[in-house]
């Protein structure tokens, strides 16, 4: 019985140390053995994680047969099961971002080989934003670009590269499939396929002084070859003003108007009296609850002293008089909505793209809205060593 005891002891023992916490720590390096700093390693399945300092070292507290994630900008997430030795992971070059292609002015380069300072602006993240401008849906999308909008409906955003670099215009450089043009509130965010903006000298290297304020390089969507692709993108949705000033009412103001007032023709009576006194004559007796005929005869017709008439069923607190919240009366909820069809296709020889955009914006303030009719048709013909776009 005893010895039965003991082995059941043991097994529990056994148990309870293996279910407990131990320190977990190992080194993180790249594939030249060099050892990385600011590596996220995450303990899968808990909200357990550490860092790894500048010689690459982390510890971490975990158990026995712990998944550990390790992750880190540009590089592959991988996932290693803790054995109860330190671990020595190796991370991994992320090659498919580095494959990248990025635009920059008269050719295309690999993420990997480039250089300069561009910003690549993901089209994809754009569609989640409901913006009805190509600049708005870029705010926050790239750093270093300022995008600042005032929120009315069919109102342009402002955007900045590097700040603001002039008194006059700071506006950068729009190229869109190689033409300079302005795309304005009239382009249709859904027809860019990739954005990128030129932010360092390079840009005036290239355009000249056009672009001293930075290049922002759209290329637009073409048709690819297969059969017809028929695509739809829309959504109705509503804004409305999130906090309104918080303002006086009629009645409140009219008690404002009477204080403000009153201490008109107090002041100004007190400043009579101390000139009667020093001629040695005798002050002038007032009080606020003085009729405006007394106020004008005592302050010598000073109407800055008197009440207006019109307050006076306010001051009164009579009811049913108007009293119009005029955020009430400009400010309403807003309702928009976008469609956008496209269609793309073609042969070996022959490709398209064609859309049509809707954007109906009604603004949150009455009688500023905004609506917006779109279309774009690119076609690209191949015939030999010759090829023609439109």
């Amino acid at each position: 019985m005893i010895k039965k005891i003991l082995f059941l002891f043991f097994v529990v023992f056994a148990a309870t140390a293996y279910s407990q916490d131990v320190t977990i720590t190992g080194t993180v390096t790249d594939a030249n053995s060099e050892p990385l700093v600011g590596v996220n390693v995450l303990v899968k399945g808990t909200t357990t994680g550490a860092i790894t300092d500048i010689d690459g070292n982390f510890s971490v507290s975990g158990k026995k047969g712990s998944t550990l994630v390790f992750s880190y900008i540009g590089m592959l997430t991988q996932e290693v099961v803790y054995k109860g030795t330190a671990l020595r992971v190796v991370m991994k070059d992320d090659s498919k971002a580095l494959e990248e292609v990025v635009v920059i002015g008269y050719q295309t380069v690999k993420k990997s080989d480039l250089t300069g300072a561009v910003a690549v602006v993901d089209t994809k993240e754009m569609k989640k934003s409901a913006a009805g401008t190509l600049v708005s849906q870029m705010q926050g999308l790239a750093t270093g670009i300022n995008v600042r909008s005032s929120g009315r409906a069919g109102e342009d955003a402002s955007i900045e590269i590097r700040g603001v670099g002039s008194l006059s215009n700071n506006s950068p450089l729009w190229v869109i499939d190689g033409m300079i043009t302005d795309p304005g509130v009239d382009f249709n965010p859904a027809d860019a396929e990739s954005i990128q903006i030129l932010k360092d000298a390079s840009a005036a290297a290239i355009y000249g002084s056009r672009g001293s304020n930075g290049v922002v390089l759209i290329t637009t969507k073409r048709g690819q070859e297969g059969r017809a692709t028929v695509s739809y993108n829309g959504y109705y949705g509503w804004q409305t003003v999130s906090k309104k000033i918080d303002m006086l009412n009629a009645y409140e103001y009219a008690d404002l108007v009477n204080d403000a007032r009153n201490n008109t023709y107090t002041d100004k009576m007190e400043s009579i009296n101390r000139k009667l006194i020093a001629q040695n004559k005798n002050p002038l007796s007032f009080d606020i609850s003085d009729s405006n005929a007394i106020r004008l005869q005592n302050t010598s017709n000073d109407y800055n002293t008197i009440v207006p008439v019109e307050i006076l069923p306010y001051l009164r607190g009579e009811k049913g008089l108007v009293d119009t919240d005029w955020q009430d009366e400009i400010f309403r909820t807003a309702g928009m909505q976008s469609h956008s069809v496209s269609v793309s296709g073609g042969s070996p020889k022959i490709r398209y793209y064609a859309s049509v955009d809707y954007l109906s914006q009604e603004g949150v303030i009455i009688n500023s809205d905004f609506t917006r009719y779109s279309s774009r048709f690119n076609l690209d013909v191949t015939e030999g060593i010759f090829k023609f776009g439109l």
